[in-house]
Order: structure tokens, then C-alpha cells, then sequence
């Protein structure tokens, strides 16, 4: 844990040597500066703060980090066992690429663990709030304009849990920060390097998160078009960026095709096309089962109670009454999109509502929660941002950052405090589980415990042959479970027969009677599992 800390500590350093020496911070006034200052360093230590602790494991973010620990050490996609995947195979129903590749070096230096495997995606969320407020000292932005735009992105609670949760497609809503920080360059400078990195960071967010891609299409389409119209790029430039696209993100497009229309899986230049076992679509979009345009409408009402209040099924991607828009800010949100309609001459503003027109798709045909809304959080934090900024007075620009403190403040104690028994146990897998198996990992004896395969997985990594050699044949499906490899068995409950050496780890609460009549006792007890043998 101590090399993460100081790695996000020299991070900081450096990113604060940079604000002083590249832009024109050191000039303004003084109590700017600390305000500033302050709030990077909050929104450092909203971030890195027992982020290993305060959560215990998903599923989700075990599969990643087993898919990450094999590509670091073979190069191959752990369940599939293809080479250099452009899809992860994972459940089933596949998962995202980028952020498994991503923490892969992580994983190959410092082995797997919830700490590393979460420290690039800290790391990732802090970065892109300072090269916010960097891009914005660059580019002259006033005062209150910098401390109003850094304060609403860098303790927004929907970018903040995204941060500390390392489900890929967490890392998409750092890239739309990213994406609004280069334009916000691009915008001051006119440089056409930084038009092609815009969509560059676009390009590759493609393999971030796939539920976006209806949202990446319609905001690509929209920003090329215009750009071209109001001559912010040249022909030669858009042509370039359309083989930017092209060049990045083909591998993409022929996954759809190999698991939309042929379905077979091909290799292409050294690539997998992976074909998935069957599409998570049947769970995610609302006409899937039936109800055509009545369920899009139906979809609405949910929608706007995930946004607002938060009610999105899950604590580790957003708290109740913590939407990605809390209701005190909706009126803002909403002020800041009539007041920036008014101004779409400006490319950044014009970059912002196309991104929020891009997620109507999303919020029409996708069942909703806070994960499948992350495209939503950059441009509302961007418009309640704007109003706040426009707001005449000083006082009113400090209550309004206020404002934003005092939800951040009431957040991170529920957080902390009065969720913290759910988000550690009661809805997430405790982390003393994973240290519990690897106390018992080294022995050869079975072991037979009450969870999911990628947590045994996670904790003690084997190679790829020796699991597919090993582990139950299983059926294709879209969650796919496996209840046995090497020596491991994954039960539900105490089996009636246990081999005589075998070890049984069990959730404390689960009735010991046919254990113990078979000889086995507590060897050791921990708060939330307890381990017995013969």
C-alpha cells in the first residue's frame, strides 16, 4: 500500500511543479492559489483515501484483474486462451479491454492485489482533474471560473467512486474529462494537433466501455460536423482524423460483425475477434424482451430516479440521494444549458451539448444505472459548472462553492461511515476472503468455499492451460460459473460429503451442524468467513 501512496504523492508534486512552472499561477492572488491548491488536494484524497479498504471486491473487478494478470504474464485473455483479444471474453458476455491492459503493468511489477489492480484507475481519476485545472490556467480562465469547474469535477460523487471502483468501464468518465480538458486548449490555442488529439482520446475510449458506443457515434458524427461548418478544422485535418478512427478502431467494428452476423471467430493481424458465448443486450436494453416504443417510455421515469436520487441498484457506483445530479444542482444544470445555448459559436460549449444530445440513445434504450449513464457525468457537472460561473456576484459564487463542498462533505460520510458495512461486506466480497485463501492457497488439499471462482482466481492465479485443464466444462452463457478447477470447488453451502483433508471456508452465520459432524472444526475465524478442517 506504501508504494501507491507515494506514487500518488510524487504525482501531485509533479503536477504542482507543472501548474508553477508551465502556467501563470504563480501570479494570481494568493488566496486563489490556496483555494485551488486545496481543493486538487481534496480531490486527491477523496480518491485515494482507503481505497482499498473502504470497498470490498467485485465480481466485476476480480474478472478484470485476472484478465490483466494474464495478459501481463501471457499475453493471452484468461477464459477464451486467445492471444492479443481486442474483447475480453470474461463471463461470457465480455468485457472491456482498455483498463485491463491498462493496469497489466501494474499487475506484472507489483503482482495482483485489490491495491495495484485499483491503483491505476486512482491514478487515472487524479490525473485527469489536474489536467483540467492545468488546460484551464493555460488557457486564461478567470478565478472563480477555475475554482468552480475544479471544485464541481474533482468532488463530484459520481467521479469520485469511479475512481475507486476499477470495473473497466469506470475509465470512461476520466477520458471525457480528458477530452473537455484538450478542447478547452484546443479552443484557446487553435492548434490542429489537439483537434487530432481530441479524438484521439475518443477513438480510444471505444474500448473503455462498450454500452457508449451508440453515445461515441453520435458525438463523433456531431463534433466532426461541426467543426467542419464553422471551419475549426481543415479538410486535410478531419480526412487525417477519419483514418484516426479508422486506424484505431477497426478491431472494433469487426467484433460487431463477428458477433452480430457471422459468428465465428477470426484472427486478424496478430488479433482476436473474440466471438462472445452470447450478449449481455438481453439485460441491458429495455425492448428486449418485448414492449417496443412503451418500454422506452417506461425507461424515462427510471432514468431520471437514477440521475437525480441516485437509486441506481448498486452503493459502490453511487449512494442513494447521490445521483450524478443531486437535486439542489438540477436547477443549475438545467440554468447552465439555456445559458450555454446562447453561446454554441464557442467550440467547447458546442462540444458539451452535443455530448449530452449523444446520450439520448442511452437514456432511452439502455435500463439504467449509474454505471450505464457515465457518459451523462461530464457534460451535466460541465453545465452546472457554467451556471455557477455566471452567477453576477462573489457571495453567490461562494455559496455555490459551498454548495459543492458541503454535498461532497455529507457524501463522504455516508460513505465512510453509515454505508460503510455494506460497501464492505454486506453487498461487496470482504477483502479478508481474499487473505484468507491466500493463507491456504500454498497447500495442495481441496478447498471448497462459498464464492464466485474469480475471487479463488484472484487471489491465487494459476496459468491459463492449467485452469482450462482442470476447471468444469460449462455451457456458453451470459454469466458463465465455473464450480470446480484444481483444487478448488465453489458451493453455495456445506456440502453433504467432504473429502477427509479437504478445507472448508465458509461465511460465518452458515449452520456448522453437518461439518461438525463430520469431524471438522472453527480453525480459524475472521469477521466475516471462517475456515474449518479435519
Amino acid at each position: 500500500m506504501i508504494y501507491a501512496y507515494l506514487t500518488t504523492y510524487l504525482i501531485l508534486i509533479v503536477a504542482l511543479f507543472c501548474l508553477y512552472r508551465f502556467t501563470d499561477l504563480k501570479n494570481r492572488p494568493y488566496v486563489f492559489q490556496a483555494i485551488l491548491i486545496f481543493l486538487l488536494a481534496l480531490s486527491t484524497v477523496a480518491r485515494i483515501y482507503q481505497y482499498n479498504t473502504t470497498m470490498g471486491i467485485d465480481a466485476d473487478e476480480a474478472m478484470g484483474g485476472v484478465n490483466s494478470w494474464s495478459l501481463a504474464h501471457y499475453g493471452l485473455d484468461y477464459f477464451n486462451n486467445t492471444s492479443h483479444p481486442v474483447y475480453l471474453y470474461a463471463w461470457g458476455s465480455g468485457m472491456n479491454i482498455l483498463y485491463p491492459l491498462l493496469a497489466a503493468p501494474f499487475v506484472k511489477i507489483f503482482g495482483l492485489s485489490i491495491v495495484v489492480y485499483r491503483l491505476p484507475m486512482i491514478l487515472i481519476g487524479i490525473i485527469s482533474i489536474y489536467f483540467l485545472a492545468f488546460t484551464m490556467l493555460k488557457s486564461q480562465w478567470s478565478n472563480w471560473a477555475l475554482i468552480i469547474y475544479t471544485a464541481a469535477f474533482g468532488l463530484s460523487t459520481g467521479l469520485i467512486t469511479t475512481s475507486r471502483w476499477a470495473v473497466e468501464s469506470n475509465l470512461f468518465p476520466a477520458l471525457m474529462v480528458i477530452t473537455v480538458s484538450l478542447t478547452i486548449l484546443f479552443t484557446h490555442f487553435k492548434r490542429q494537433w489537439l483537434f487530432l488529439m481530441i479524438n484521439l482520446v475518443l477513438a480510444l475510449s471505444a474500448y473503455a466501455y462498450s454500452n457508449n458506443w451508440f453515445f461515441l457515434a453520435f458525438l463523433v458524427l456531431g463534433w466532426l460536423v461541426y467543426s467542419g461548418f464553422h471551419q475549426l478544422a481543415s479538410i486535410r485535418t478531419i480526412i487525417v482524423t477519419l483514418i484516426e478512427y479508422l486506424v484505431i478502431d477497426w478491431p472494433l467494428a469487426l467484433f460487431m460483425y463477428v458477433n452480430y452476423i457471422s459468428h465465428h471467430q477470426i484472427n486478424v493481424l496478430g488479433l482476436t475477434i473474440t466471438k462472445m458465448a452470447t450478449s449481455r443486450g438481453g439485460s441491458q436494453f429495455v425492448f428486449s424482451n418485448g414492449g417496443g416504443v412503451k418500454a422506452i417510455f417506461n425507461n424515462l421515469p427510471k432514468t431520471l430516479d437514477v440521475l437525480l436520487a441516485g437509486n441506481g441498484g448498486f452503493l459502490k457506483s453511487g449512494l442513494p440521494n447521490y445521483g450524478i445530479l443531486p437535486p439542489l444542482m438540477l436547477l443549475a444544470g438545467l440554468t447552465g444549458l439555456i445559458l450555454i445555448c446562447w453561446h454554441l459559436f464557442d467550440p467547447l460549449h458546442a462540444l458539451m451539448v452535443i455530448m449530452l444530445m449523444a446520450n439520448l440513445p442511452t437514456v432511452l434504450m439502455i435500463v439504467p444505472n449509474n454505471t450505464h449513464l457515465n457518459a451523462l457525468t461530464v457534460p451535466v457537472l460541465y453545465l452546472t459548472s457554467y451556471a455557477f460561473t455566471s452567477i453576477p456576484t462573489h457571495w453567490l459564487k461562494s455559496g455555490a462553492l459551498t454548495l459543492i463542498i458541503l454535498i461532497f462533505t455529507s457524501f463522504s460520510y455516508r460513505y465512510l461511515v453509515t454505508y460503510h458495512q455494506d460497501l464492505t461486506a454486506n453487498t461487496e466480497t470482504p477483502t479478508e476472503l481474499i487473505v484468507l485463501l491466500k493463507s491456504v492457497n500454498k497447500t495442495k488439499r481441496p478447498i471448497y468455499v462459498t464464492t464466485n471462482y474469480t475471487f479463488t482466481l484472484f487471489s491465487n492465479p494459476i496459468s491459463p492451460s492449467e485452469f482450462h485443464k482442470t476447471a468444469a466444462k460449462v455451457s456458453p452463457a451470459e454469466f458463465i460459473n465455473y464450480p470446480y478447477y484444481a483444487q478448488y470447488h465453489l458451493i453455495s453451502d456445506i456440502p453433504q460429503r467432504l473429502p477427509k483433508n479437504a478445507i472448508l471456508i465458509i461465511r460465518k452465520g452458515t449452520n456448522l451442524s453437518n461439518a461438525c459432524q463430520k469431524g471438522f472444526h472453527v480453525q480459524k475465524s475472521n469477521t466475516y468467513y471462517q475456515e474449518l478442517t479435519r
